[in-house]
């Protein structure tokens, strides 16, 4: 399926309509844990989204997913911008050296794919990383048509729960620092029903999914997304904007290419304010 071009056009006055998904791709490797770069792809492609962030990306990481550096791939499958942040950067091993042919870090982490250019990024690191993989916030900065927003992608430990929010926190501050139309997107591995976690997340922003599914009331518990098989069981992987954003719609993708579900939704973006002469 082709990409939809970007040609600049006279926008309404609201704001401009972005279409952005969250999806943790679990190292290219399928719902059956078997590798598949392609099938993510497919996946992807079938969003039909402007900027997507992705969690548990490698690059050139190891035999799992053949030492693909994984973002760079998809952007050049799907022909968007790409952005990378790791979270785990280990020394290269000499099986990567002659697989890649060159001495490259083993990485795997975080990273942003749009169409539209990405205008500036940043990685902040996220508090209490004790073990191997330090956990991260990449923040980009997207111009859709000359309507600037920023877009961040995050992944949360799984656990104790004071670590998440404190994780939360600071990736928080992060994405929303400045004024302008901010989305924050990624795995945050707590349940809408844990709802000290999901009080944290949604303070002051919107929670995408749940409002465009708001009645009955118990509609927010769906759009689950982990684990795949057999049935998804846990909504974890969100989008969260600022208030300035309006949500048009949410939904998730039905695929077997991950453990998760993707989450896609259209957001519009209000125009920035004219400047003042």
């Amino acid at each position: 399926m082709p990409l939809l071009s970007h040609t600049p056009q006279s926008p309404p006055a609201s704001g401009t309509r972005v279409r952005v998904a969250t999806f943790n791709i679990h190292h290219g490797a399928n719902s059956r844990n078997i590798l598949n770069l392609e099938a993510t792809a497919r996946a992807l492609e079938a969003l039909e989204a402007d900027v997507i962030g992705l969690q548990e990306v490698d690059r050139f990481f190891g035999t799992r997913s053949d030492f693909v550096d994984q973002a760079a791939w998809l952007a050049d499958r799907l022909q968007m911008h790409a952005e990378f942040a790791p979270t785990i950067d280990l020394d290269p091993s000499r099986r990567s050296a002659e697989r890649v042919g060159i001495n490259v870090r083993r990485q795997y982490g975080i990273a942003v794919l749009s169409t539209y250019p990405i205008l500036a990024s940043h990685m902040a690191r996220l508090p209490e990383n004790r073990l191997i993989e330090r956990r991260a916030v990449l923040r980009t900065r997207i111009d859709a048509d000359g309507v600037p927003f920023s877009f961040s992608v995050t992944h949360l430990a799984l656990g104790p729960a004071r670590v998440r929010r404190a994780q939360f926190h600071a990736a928080r501050e992060v994405a929303f620092e400045d004024e302008e139309p901010a989305i924050l997107v990624g795995d945050l591995n707590a349940a809408p029903l844990v709802m000290r976690d999901y009080s944290v997340f949604t303070k002051d922003l919107i929670d995408v999914w749940a409002a465009k599914h708001r009645f009955p009331l118990a509609k927010r518990f769906l759009g689950r997304t982990n684990p795949v098989l057999p049935v998804p069981a846990r909504r974890i992987d969100y989008i969260l904007s600022s208030r300035d954003i309006r949500p048009v719609s949410a939904k998730t993708h039905r695929t077997h290419a991950s453990d998760h579900l993707p989450v896609v939704a259209e957001l519009e973006i209000p125009h920035p304010a004219p400047q003042s002469a």
